[in-house]
């Protein structure tokens, strides 16, 4: 089981020192009268040390948080068996209305968004003749005087608002401050001799005025109770621990005065060191001053030179530029002149080609009407054969015909008798 980590908002046994201790044990131990015999519950117990302390003599007590790692540590440390710890959301308790005669609620207040819900609830769980006893800082004393702002703490009261809040849903209420004081003990050797209690106010002319409160301390109830309420309480520690932890720290801090006040002895020695150290840099400083001053004036001739230098390379650059741009106007001309040139080939280019193709084209066509003009010669030819043979032959059947005509002409002669047979 790990103890949780300490904030300084949840007390836990052995950390933190006296003073938070006083505050928060302080706080249960008024409280425990009202537990004897009574269903007590303790909202936000954190560690669980006040519902212990509160279980010696209580009947039963509840103590819930919200923090589950919480519980799981109080679960661990303690173990009575009236005890019972509980997770659970303070404003929305899981316990039935007027079941607890004493409820608790020990600087949680100020940690929550809703802070009117933690007091109804509270006051609905809390019978008719039970008691709450609710805490709070003063943000009066507690933050604005310390100028201090805690990150912890949603919200923070001052008295008029704390009384109006609580009095909203408990009829009676009476306010008890608490603060951390010096004070003196004056004791016996009897083991049963009881203690006068002198409270008092310092006197203004000797002592300053009276400090304000850190915490508000109500105690609340639904009716008027029986027995009367008291004024105030007062915890003394026998052990001195409080002494103890301000005289331990004094002597730190005296410890620390001292360590920082050898460190200051050694920081001016260390100083007139550094002085002496400074001078002589500062000589050597001068001495690299003058000669850089020197080396400067050299330089800043070198400068003048150079940027003499500089405009005549300049000039010279800006000729050049010039040069350069007529001869690029002259290089683009010249471009243009190539790019019509190497336009108009390649037109050439596309008529050569065109001419080509048609030439081919051509030379087939003329391929073709060559060997169609020979096929036609060819049977030109063989027409022409043949009509020889046709002109011979109708030359030998002229000869035939003219004979027949002859032999029919001349008997037709003969039968006119124009002719003699």
């Amino acid at each position: 089981m790990s103890t949780p980590e300490f904030t300084g908002e949840r007390f836990i046994p052995g950390k933190g020192g006296a003073q938070i201790a006083y505050e928060h044990l302080h706080r249960y131990l008024f409280a425990a009268p009202w537990a004897r015999g009574k269903r007590v519950l303790d909202v936000a117990t954190g560690a669980g040390y006040g519902a212990a302390l509160l279980a010696r003599c209580a009947r039963l007590v509840y103590a819930m948080d919200i923090d589950e790692g919480a519980i799981r540590f109080a679960r661990g440390a303690w173990s009575e068996s009236n005890l019972t710890f509980f997770q659970a959301d303070a404003t929305r308790m899981p316990l039935r209305s007027a079941s607890v005669g004493l409820a608790i609620a020990m600087e949680v207040l100020e940690h929550l968004e809703d802070q009117e819900g933690l007091v109804r609830e509270i006051a609905r769980v809390c019978s008719p003749e039970g008691i709450a006893l609710i805490s709070t800082p003063n943000k009066a004393s507690y933050s604005d005087a310390r100028g201090y702002s805690n990150p912890f703490h949603v919200h923070e009261f001052y008295r008029d608002d704390f009384l109006s809040l609580v009095g909203r849903y408990f009829p009676r209420v009476r306010l008890l401050f608490q603060q951390v004081r010096a004070g003196s003990l004056i004791t016996s050797d009897a083991t049963d001799a009881d203690l006068h209690q002198i409270i008092t106010s310092p006197m203004p002319d000797n002592c300053g005025p009276i400090v304000e409160p850190m915490y508000f301390l109500a105690i609340c109830s639904h009716q008027e109770l029986s027995e009367p309420l008291p004024d105030g309480s007062a915890y003394l520690d026998l052990t001195d621990n409080l002494l103890l932890e301000w005289e331990r720290r004094l002597q730190d801090s005296i410890g620390e005065i001292s360590r920082l006040n050898d460190e200051i002895h050694k920081l001016g020695n260390w100083g007139k060191d550094l002085e002496e150290t400074i001078k002589q840099r500062d000589e050597t400083l001068r001495q690299a001053i003058d000669r850089y001053e020197a080396e400067l004036e050299m330089r800043d001739q070198t400068i003048v030179a150079l940027q003499e230098h500089q405009e005549q390379m300049r000039q010279q650059i800006e000729l050049r530029g010039q040069e350069i741009e007529r001869r690029g106007q002259e290089i683009g001309l010249r471009g243009r002149i190539i790019g019509e040139r190497d336009e108009y080939i390649r037109r050439q280019q596309e008529e050569y080609e065109r001419l080509r193709v048609e030439f081919d084209d051509r030379g087939r066509w003329a391929r073709g009407l060559e060997e169609r003009v020979a096929d036609r010669d060819a049977l030109l030819k063989q027409t022409n054969e043949t009509l020889d043979k046709t002109d011979a032959e109708l030359h030998r059947v002229a000869d035939q015909v003219a004979r027949i005509r002859h032999y029919l002409l001349y008997r037709i002669l003969c039968r006119v008798g124009l002719l003699p047979r």
